[in-house]
C-alpha cells in the first residue's frame, strides 16, 4: 500500500481534493453534459472543509444545509467512496429509490472511471453485485440504497447515510417518519458507526428540525445568504449574491427560504402561514417617507387642507358658501402609533434594531407605514432615530419593550426627550395566545392588516416581515419563532399593543365624559 494511499484514508479532505479531484471531476462531468449555466470552481469552500472536519471528528451529524451546495455530494458521494478504502458495509437511504439509485451512479461512475479506482481495481472483473441498487467492490466493501420508509429490518452497517429523506409528497406522517428513523435506521448502525443525516427541512417539527436539536448529534445549520443587509452568501464562488437573487426571483420568496434558507415555511405548522399573511397584501399601498395627518376640503375642485376639521368646516361654509356634510369624514383617516424592538448590543453580530409604524383608521385597519431595521446602533443612535419617527409620523404613542437592558434607552427617552414614549415589558404575556404575539392572528384572519406591496422597495421590505410571520409557530407546546431573527414580528406585535393602550385609554375617558 503506498503513501498516497495510506494518507487517502487518513484524511477525507485529502482523499477529496488531491485524490479525487472533486471540482475538476464536477467541472469536467459539467463539460460533458454541456451545462454552461452553472458556474465552475476551482476550489471547496470553508463549509464543505467544516464538514470534512465533523467527518472525522463525529460518529452522528446532522446537517440542514441549502439546495445546490453539495451536501449530497460530500455525505453521499464522497464520503461513501472514501469508507469503500476501508473495506466497510454502507447504506444510502433517500425520500425514494429513484434518488437513492442515483446517488448511487454517481458512486459507481467514480469507482468506473477515475484513475485512483481504476488502478487499485475496486470494481472486480465480474462483479458480484453490480447494478442500480447495490454495488461490491473487489475488497468486499458493499452499498445498498433504500427509499425512506421501506423496511429495512435484519440489516447491520457500518454506516448509514440519510440524504434528504423529506418529500412534500411522502405518502407517512412525521410521526411515522420519526419512528421510522429512531426504531428502525438507527438501529441499522453497528456500535461505533456512523449516522449521518443531511437535507433541508420542510416543517418546524419535522425530522431534521428535531435532529438539530439532539444533543446526540453533532448538528449544524446552513443558509445561502447569511447577511442580506451586507449581501453575505456562504459560497460566493459557486452561488454569488446575484445568482441567488435570480434565483429568488424565479422561484419565489416562500420557496427560496425554504430551500436556501432552510427555513421551514410549512402552512400547517405556522401561526401565521403564507397563505393568511398574503390576504392582508395592499397591492397598490407603498412604504412612505412620512405621515401628514391634515384634513382635506372634499369639495371637487378644492385640494386645500387644514390642520383641524373645524377649519375645514369653516372654509366650506365661507369659500364654497356649503354646508358641510354630515357623517363626512374630512380626515385622512389614520391615528400613527410606533412599536420599538430594541437590540440589547450596539455589536454588529447583535440583532436588529426594528421600529414599525402603524397607521389606524375609523375602522379598526392597521396600515403598516413604515419599517424601520438596522443593526449597530448606539443607545443614543436608537433614541435620534425615534425623533425622526416622531416628527415624520407624530404618532399618539411610541411603545417600547423594556426588558432588562432595553430600559435603559426607554429611561434615556423619557428624560431627555418630550416623545410620547410608554414602556412595554413584554415578558412571558407575548406567547399568550390572546393578548401575546398569536393574538395577532385574528387581526390577521379578519385582514384588518394593510401590508404594502406597490412597489418593489415595499416588497423587499416587507418580506422580511412575511419572513418572519411565516417563521412563528407552536413548538414543543411553546410559540416561537424558528427564524434567525423575529425583530418586525416583535415590533409589529408592541405597535398593536400601542393601540390597544390608546383604544382602552379613549374608552376610559369617553366614559367619564358621559357621567
Amino acid at each position: 500500500m503506498d503513501v498516497r494511499f495510506r494518507r487517502a484514508k487518513q484524511s477525507i479532505r485529502y482523499f477529496a481534493e488531491e485524490v479525487l479531484d472533486i471540482c475538476g471531476f464536477v467541472n469536467r462531468y459539467l463539460d460533458m453534459m454541456g451545462d454552461r449555466e452553472v458556474p465552475r470552481v476551482k476550489k471547496l469552500n470553508w463549509h464543505q472543509y467544516e464538514w470534512f472536519d465533523m467527518i472525522e471528528r463525529e460518529k452522528w451529524i446532522c446537517i440542514a444545509a441549502p439546495r445546490d451546495h453539495w451536501k449530497s455530494t460530500i455525505f453521499s458521494v464522497v464520503f461513501p467512496l472514501w469508507r469503500i478504502l476501508y473495506g466497510e458495509r454502507g447504506c444510502l437511504i433517500s425520500n425514494s429509490q429513484a434518488q437513492a439509485s442515483d446517488l448511487l451512479d454517481r458512486i459507481k461512475y467514480f469507482l468506473e472511471n477515475h484513475p485512483f479506482f481504476q488502478y487499485y481495481g475496486f470494481k472486480p472483473e465480474r462483479p458480484r453485485i453490480w447494478h442500480k441498487t447495490a454495488l461490491e467492490c473487489s475488497n468486499k466493501s458493499t452499498i445498498i440504497t433504500k427509499s425512506f420508509g421501506t423496511p429495512v429490518r435484519g440489516g447491520h452497517y457500518h454506516w448509514v447515510v440519510v440524504d434528504d429523506p423529506l418529500s412534500e409528497r411522502m405518502p407517512y406522517s412525521m410521526e411515522y417518519v420519526k419512528n421510522y428513523f429512531k426504531r428502525a435506521i438507527v438501529n441499522m448502525v453497528i456500535p461505533q458507526g456512523r449516522l449521518i443525516l443531511v437535507g433541508t427541512p420542510l416543517r418546524f417539527d419535522d425530522l431534521i428540525m428535531e435532529t438539530l436539536n439532539n444533543p446526540n448529534y453533532a448538528a449544524k445549520h446552513y443558509q445561502a445568504v447569511l447577511d442580506w443587509d451586507e449581501k453575505k452568501v456562504l459560497w460566493p464562488e459557486y452561488y454569488s449574491w446575484d445568482r441567488l437573487m435570480e434565483r429568488r426571483e424565479k422561484i419565489g420568496t416562500l420557496a427560496f427560504d425554504q430551500e436556501f434558507q432552510c427555513q421551514p415555511v410549512d402552512e400547517s405548522s405556522s401561526l401565521f402561514p403564507f397563505s393568511l399573511v398574503s390576504n392582508n397584501f395592499d397591492p397598490t399601498g407603498t412604504l412612505i417617507p412620512f405621515y401628514d395627518p391634515t384634513y382635506d376640503c372634499k369639495v371637487k375642485g378644492c385640494n386645500l387642507s387644514f390642520y383641524s376639521e373645524e377649519e375645514v368646516r369653516k372654509h366650506i361654509k365661507e369659500f364654497h358658501r356649503e354646508e358641510p356634510v354630515e357623517g363626512v369624514n374630512y380626515s385622512k383617516p389614520l391615528k400613527t402609533f410606533i412599536g420599538c424592538d430594541l437590540a440589547i448590543s450596539a455589536s454588529t453580530a447583535a440583532d436588529y434594531t426594528c421600529y414599525i409604524t402603524l397607521g389606524l383608521d375609523e375602522d379598526g385597519n392597521r396600515y403598516i407605514l413604515d419599517i424601520f431595521r438596522e443593526k449597530g446602533m448606539s443607545y443614543r443612535e436608537q433614541i435620534d432615530k425615534l425623533r425622526e419617527l416622531n416628527i415624520r409620523y407624530r404618532p399618539k404613542i411610541i411603545l417600547i419593550e423594556s426588558n432588562q437592558f432595553q430600559k435603559v434607552i426607554f429611561e434615556m427617552a423619557r428624560e431627555t426627550t418630550d416623545l410620547p414614549v410608554r414602556e412595554f415589558v413584554t415578558g412571558r404575556k407575548k406567547s399568550h395566545l390572546e393578548e401575546g404575539v398569536p393574538g395577532l392572528r385574528v387581526l390577521f384572519e379578519n385582514r384588518k392588516f394593510k401590508i404594502p406591496r406597490g412597489d418593489q422597495r415595499s416588497i423587499e421590505i416587507t418580506n422580511i416581515l412575511v419572513r418572519e410571520l411565516n417563521a412563528f409557530g407552536f413548538m414543543e407546546g411553546k410559540v416561537q419563532g424558528i427564524g434567525e431573527h423575529d425583530d418586525t414580528v416583535m415590533a409589529l406585535y408592541i405597535a398593536n399593543e400601542a393601540i390597544k393602550q390608546w383604544e382602552g385609554k379613549k374608552l376610559i375617558f369617553g366614559a367619564i365624559d358621559k357621567r
